[in-house]
């Protein structure tokens, strides 16, 4: 049983460090640090015109200088810092890279 249990926590552990890995082997070092990168569901622009990145229920504002790359697996994907509410409760984040599929 004790073996059992040791088998089972090497392969959890193994498959925890090589995910992290697995999932950010393509992102510039420059845009992500641990786990800052990550696909996103869409792009949405604001009746003011601004654009946002939404990433489950955050949307993440696009700075209008920040150039966009190519995605290599055709999916949009955003790398941003986030920091803890203010006394409002309200997160604010900073985005550092922003991936797009290839216009065809």
């Amino acid at each position: 049983m004790k073996r059992a249990r040791l088998f089972f926590f090497k392969v959890i552990l193994t498959i925890g460090m090589q995910s992290p890995v697995a999932a950010h082997s393509w992102y510039p070092t420059e845009c992500c640090s641990a786990f800052d990168c990550m696909p996103a569901d869409e792009i949405v622009t604001a009746s003011d015109g601004a654009k946002m990145v939404r990433v489950r229920d955050q949307q993440i504002p696009i700075p209008i200088g920040l150039a966009p790359r190519a995605s290599p697996d055709g999916r949009i994907h955003i790398c941003f810092r986030s920091f803890p509410g203010d006394l409002n409760g309200v997160s604010s984040f900073l985005p550092l890279c922003l991936f797009l599929p290839a216009q065809s």
